[in-house]
């Protein structure tokens, strides 16, 4: 099944941020992060923590009138955006970056949105 990004507005897109943003913002993220130790926050908790935001962010946006499609929307272009950066990057670099992510993959941030996504669609 596909999601089309069909006629997403800046607005569409805009929301899916500041929704994600303002999750982390209300449910303390960098408060936990503190509290949790640096390293293990960092390395473990916090891509949880975005999955988190990526989900109430999504909700948020789309509470308020914006198209739910616009979050995966966000993360195809952050994808590919990120791919170019990182294709640019010497090899040890990349292999440093890639290990030491504070996010999940965008990959898997948009396997973890469709559900969510399709079914705010049809709702």
């Amino acid at each position: 099944e596909t999601i089309s990004y069909k006629d997403l507005t800046k607005s569409d897109l805009i929301a899916a941020v500041l929704g994600h943003e303002m999750i982390h913002a209300d449910a303390r993220h960098q408060g936990y992060t503190l509290e949790r130790g640096i390293f293990l926050a960092l390395i473990r908790d916090r891509r949880e923590l975005e999955l988190e935001a990526d989900k109430y962010g999504l909700q948020l946006a789309a509470k308020n009138g914006f198209r739910p499609e616009a979050s995966l929307f966000f993360l195809e272009v952050a994808k590919i955006e990120l791919g170019k950066q990182l294709n640019s990057m010497p090899t040890s670099v990349k292999k440093r970056l890639m290990n030491s992510r504070t996010h999940p993959t965008c990959t898997n941030r948009q396997l973890a949105l469709f559900e969510p996504v399709k079914a705010l669609i049809k709702s």
